[in-house]
């Protein structure tokens, strides 16, 4: 993370896209434009690592997986 350097301009919000980006797990990347999935699918994208294959659920206290 030591190499990353966002720039956030105070008051100016995300992009639509940018920020369903930033929210979809990779198995929704089909509900994004090509360019925006391929962030997301494609190994050699500089953000591939952002979006795990394998990941614990903790379902403690939770009836349903959904919740």
């Amino acid at each position: 993370m030591g190499q990353v350097k966002v720039n956030f301009e105070k008051g100016v919000p995300f992009l639509p896209f940018d920020q369903l980006l930033s929210v979809l797990p990779q198995r929704s990347s089909y509900a994004l434009p090509k360019a925006y999935a391929q962030l997301m699918l494609d190994e050699q994208s500089k953000i591939f690592d952002l979006f795990p294959q394998n990941f614990e659920i903790d379902i403690e206290g939770k009836r349903f997986m959904w919740q």
